[in-house]
């Protein structure tokens, strides 16, 4: 028996203090409903955690943002609604005038009313608002401009993802169907076509712009995904590109998306493929060649019209400005087509895309020579580091401060308007307009020809749908805290109703995924086709008719565009819902406690406490043993 140490009672006082540290632990849990309190809980639970979390409340946002969608939408319905009563009372009154009972007294009171009905669409138009945005815009999209004809690079999209450093998609795929095989039996055959024709459309758009040679990457591959994307008629290929970059290296993913519901083995060789390759592969290079401004990760993105004016410089303009534009065009029309160059980036942003490259060239004389110049002068100048609004303020010669004063101005420019008359007259009738073909009045299906294959850059690889192309450590890119346009976004960049022809709805946790909007201009003059309902004889009364049928048939497609837009949004909101539901679900399996777990815990520690406390006063006790001895 010794005195120095107490080594039972040490023992069973560290068993107190391990009891009570359990009582504790379970006692936060049980009082705070979390089984991790703090990261020492556990820590790998915590980051899956809060990684969900920000994921839930984004979820949550989201699904309130397409609320917000689907409110504004109602207000344009609303207003829709009565636009299309006040067009068919004036339809109603036109057919009463028509009839040679009327006298001129009775045919001028009619035509007071259809005036201050015109009147009142004009009012709605330009005052319904919602949230203070305008709900339409005089520089809005036409009524008429919802194209649905196949083969319109208006159905032609490029989507880019990007991965932050720790691996965190922060922009979706575009969901096309994964084919990691070569492709069997006809697909074989466009999937030899793709190719080639990428390959084509590759030298061709090099020859016409070295400097993108000169800055590509050697070496590039780019995976082939043939598969049915979203049926005929939607897109009809994009081009897509992933970054992902650490310490040691950069990897860039690139794929090519062709949707074999547009093409098949019986029309895939008509020029239209080829063309629309062309269009998607300038993409790429310029993704290659113009990372950050294509991803809108540096101090200025480009903004759509520039990215999509740029690729239809290779395809040619698919119809966008033969629909539209000829020699016999006014300059009003001109004017009213330049106006739309944010709204309508394919169309009338090719044709800003090419004045730029005239301006560029110095030249007076409009040809495939002084574009190809001047459009290789602009891409020199961004790949050396110039912001896209420094380059037109230099070659304009301070005519234009920023790329939005062009966008906004340009169809004030009688220069553009004069160049435009000589564009279209060098591109002729039938002719694409493509700078990347041998000349300018070459038709569409004859773009790629005669053009010899150039892959020591860019190679399609038809054995993969997607390619990973490693690179060292040398890329840089801007801080993703501070760059403009974080988490990057391949179809244009966001912004408010009533200026730019589009409006951006945020339905996703992550940058990028959004619903573009369309904010179209529905005034008496956009609904009519800028022709006056005139109803003061026959035949006045009679075209006027026909004139109230266009603009009736114009507000229905825009009601059917935006009732067709809240459906989509109901269905995201529900999707919405039911994934932050799931998530958080999820999230409470790792972040929650278990009660009734915890309360066996928290009894056995109670116990375990009770008895190591027993277990203390007893090694005590032992000890007076030593007193007894001492006091004998």
């Amino acid at each position: 028996m010794v005195i120095m140490h107490n080594t039972t009672a040490a023992n069973a006082a560290r068993q107190v203090s391990i009891g009570k540290k359990r009582i504790e632990k379970s006692t936060e849990r049980l009082s705070s409903g979390y089984r991790i309190n703090r990261s020492a809980d556990d820590a790998a639970g915590l980051t899956i955690s809060e990684k969900m979390r920000w994921q839930i409340r984004g979820l949550d946002r989201a699904a309130e943002n397409a609320g917000d969608g689907v409110s504004y939408i109602r207000t344009a319905e609303g207003a829709l609604g009565e636009m299309h009563a006040l067009m068919q009372r004036c339809r109603e009154l036109c057919v009463q005038a028509a009839n040679d009972t009327n006298t001129e007294a009775d045919r001028r009171a009619i035509q007071e009313e259809t005036d201050r009905l015109t009147l009142e669409i004009d009012r709605i138009s330009s005052t319904t608002q919602y949230n203070t945005l305008h709900v339409f815009s005089t520089g809005g999209i036409s009524p008429f401009d919802m194209r649905s004809a196949g083969g319109l690079s208006q159905t032609i999209t490029v989507t880019m993802d990007f991965i932050d450093k720790d691996g965190n998609v922060l922009t979706p795929d575009s969901g096309a169907a994964a084919n990691t095989t070569n492709y069997p039996g006809d697909s074989a055959v466009i999937a030899a076509y793709a190719a080639e024709q990428a390959a084509l459309a590759a030298n061709a758009i090099m020859t016409a712009y070295p400097a993108l040679r000169s800055a590509s990457s050697p070496g590039i591959k780019v995976g082939l995904n043939l598969a049915n994307i979203d049926g005929a008629n939607n897109t009809l290929a994009s081009a897509q590109l992933s970054i992902s970059w650490s310490s040691a290296e950069t990897t860039m993913t690139y794929t090519m998306n062709v949707d074999t519901s547009d093409y098949n083995i019986n029309n895939y060789n008509d020029g239209e493929l080829a063309a629309t390759i062309a269009h998607e592969m300038t993409h790429l290079i310029m993704q290659d060649t113009l990372t950050a401004g294509m991803l809108g990760q540096n101090s200025e993105g480009y903004p759509k019209w520039f990215k999509e004016g740029m690729a239809q410089t290779a395809s040619g303009d698919s119809g966008w400005l033969s629909y539209s534009l000829n020699s016999s065009s006014t300059d009003a029309d001109i004017k009213a087509y330049l106006a739309q160059t944010a709204s309508m980036p394919y169309g009338a942003g090719y044709l800003s895309t090419l004045y730029l490259g005239q301006l560029a060239s110095g030249q007076g004389t409009v040809s495939i020579g002084s574009l190809r110049s001047g459009i290789n002068t602009i891409l020199s100048k961004l790949i050396a580091g110039n912001t896209l609004s420094q380059v037109i303020q230099d070659i304009s010669g301070g005519a234009y401060s920023s790329y939005q004063d062009f966008e906004k101005n340009v169809a004030k420019d009688a220069g553009a308007i004069q160049f435009t008359k000589d564009f279209i007259a060098a591109r002729g009738a039938d002719g694409a307009g493509s700078v990347a073909a041998s000349a300018l009045s070459v038709k569409e299906e004859d773009i790629l020809n005669g053009n010899a294959k150039y892959t020591a850059s860019y190679v399609i690889d038809t054995g993969t749908t997607a390619y990973k192309n490693h690179f060292g450590s040398s890329f840089t890119f801007p801080d993703l805290g501070t760059a403009s346009g974080t988490g990057g976004g391949g179809t244009g960049s966001g912004g408010t109703a009533g200026g730019g022809g589009m409006l951006y709805l945020q339905v996703g946790a992550l940058g990028g995924q959004y619903v573009a909007l369309n904010t179209y201009d529905v005034s008496s003059g956009a609904l009519c086709k800028g022709r006056s309902i005139d109803v003061m004889s026959f035949e006045k009364a009679t075209s006027s008719i026909a004139i109230a049928d266009e603009a009736i048939d114009g507000i229905s497609a825009v009601r059917s565009y935006y009732g067709a837009v809240e459906n989509r949004l109901e269905k995201t909101i529900s999707n919405l819902e039911n994934t932050a539901e799931n998530t958080q679900a999820a999230e409470s399996k790792i972040r929650d406690t278990d009660m009734a777990e915890e309360m066996v815990a928290y009894s056995s520690a109670n116990i375990v406490a009770q008895a190591a406390q027993s277990m203390l006063a007893q090694a005590n006790q032992n000890k007076e043993g030593i007193l007894q001895l001492l006091q004998a």
